[in-house]
């Protein structure tokens, strides 16, 4: 073979040499090419389920913040809602949410307004899915009634030759003032039929003023022992949280009676504790001479009646005296300012003391002295009586006597994961 054939055929060689390099060289920035664009494909995936993941978070926050406005915004919701689950796949942005809301106390909203709400917050963005929990509670605000020594949904009527005093605070009617003898306090009003004499402001027009919450007679109730009906009158007896003529004692003195279609009188006795009364829709509860009635406990009323009430002590005339009714009325176990004994030789104030809360009509007769709040559903109708504010009673509001704001509790939230 000559020497130009062997330098053709090594150029040949080289040639081959080069284009398989050339070609190697191309796939592999072809290979190169295609990583990069499936990494590309692969982190904006990622970040796209990032994203969705993000938006869900924010779509299942949304749904528990809609939860409670839907409380805000509604002030029957806990009898218009029920315990689960209230909106369902709601679309919202590019994604979905549902919202479901517990009791977590017993399943049931609308029993006591008191009780926590459970919200659970659900949103889906594509494939990424986000659930969240939070807590409502009741931020309670102390109902504005009792920053008045009386409140009344229905009319309020002083009669001819009657004076009505009310120190510190005002009297308050949701409806009209019919007076027809003298009033010694400022006056809250919707409107006035008869002004008579007034020793004081009056203000009409006034903005109606919130009732007690219709559970709160049943929520005392749950508290209380019951006592069957004693007759048409309960007389001569200490009712205390350690003394219960008719049975057994309730630690913290609340006992409710259920007079049925009878009338109950309640006189010369002492309450230490809070009493409800239930009776027909004709039939009502006295209060009669002499009574000495006050709360056990500073966070709970005096009396809840559940009928209509009349009220006629003498206070400005009678005190209850052991010596006259031959009772013992702060016996060892019903201890009065600290003191308990055997003797019958001590004096009480012929008065009550506390919150007094008519659900249906009262009716203030005589002299009658009442050292805290009256609230009434009802209408109120006074000969005399004097009512002197217990400011106390405001500031630290029995239970029971608040409004109340669903909030959510900051360190209540978390995420659900799904096993």
């Amino acid at each position: 073979m000559g020497p130009e054939h062997r330098t053709t055929s090594t150029i040949a060689r080289r040639r081959g040499s080069m284009y398989v390099a050339a070609l190697g060289a191309a796939m592999v920035v072809t290979v190169l090419g295609m990583s990069a664009l499936m990494t590309v494909r692969i982190e904006r995936k990622s970040a796209d389920a990032v994203g969705d993941l993000a938006e869900a978070r924010l779509l299942a926050q949304s749904a528990v913040e809609m939860g409670v406005w839907m409380m805000d915004d509604d002030p029957t919701w806990r009898s218009t809602l029920t315990s689960g689950t209230w909106k369902t796949n709601q679309p919202l942005g590019r994604g979905t949410f549902s919202l479901d809301g517990v009791d977590p106390i017993d399943g049931n909203l609308a029993d006591l307004k008191l009780e926590p709400v459970r919200l659970t917050g659900t949103g889906l963005v594509g494939d990424a899915q986000f659930i969240v929990e939070a807590t409502a509670t009741a931020e309670a605000t102390p109902l504005a009634a009792l920053s008045r020594t009386l409140t009344a949904s229905g009319n309020l009527s002083v009669l001819s030759g009657a004076t009505f005093t009310s120190t510190t605070a005002a009297l308050h009617t949701n409806a009209q003032l019919m007076n027809s003898g003298t009033i010694i306090a400022n006056v809250e009003v919707g409107s006035v039929g008869t002004q008579g004499t007034v020793v004081g402001t009056v203000t009409t027009g006034a903005t109606s003023l919130e009732m007690p919450d219709p559970g709160v007679f049943a929520m005392y109730q749950s508290l209380a022992t019951t006592i069957a009906y004693p007759g048409t009158t309960f007389d001569r007896v200490v009712l205390a949280p350690g003394l219960n003529p008719w049975g057994a004692t309730n630690a913290d003195g609340v006992y409710y009676i259920d007079a049925g279609s009878n009338d109950l009188t309640i006189k010369r006795s002492r309450v230490l504790g809070t009493l409800l009364v239930k009776c027909g829709t004709s039939n009502k509860l006295v209060i009669d001479d002499p009574m000495f009635m006050q709360p056990y406990r500073a966070d709970y009323p005096v009396l809840i009646a559940d009928c209509a009430v009349e009220i006629k002590l003498t206070s400005a005339v009678l005190v209850l005296s052991e010596t006259v009714q031959l009772t013992n009325y702060n016996p060892t176990v019903a201890v009065y300012l600290g003191i308990g004994d055997i003797d019958l030789l001590d004096t009480y104030p012929n008065e009550i003391q506390g919150l007094i809360h008519a659900k249906r009509n009262l009716k203030l007769d005589q002299s009658t002295r009442i050292r805290g709040s009256v609230i009434c559903e009802g209408a109120v109708t006074a000969s005399s009586a004097n009512i002197i504010y217990t400011a106390s009673l405001l500031t630290s509001p029995p239970m029971g006597y608040s409004s109340y704001h669903m909030a959510i509790s900051p360190r209540s939230w978390e995420r659900v994961v799904l096993p």
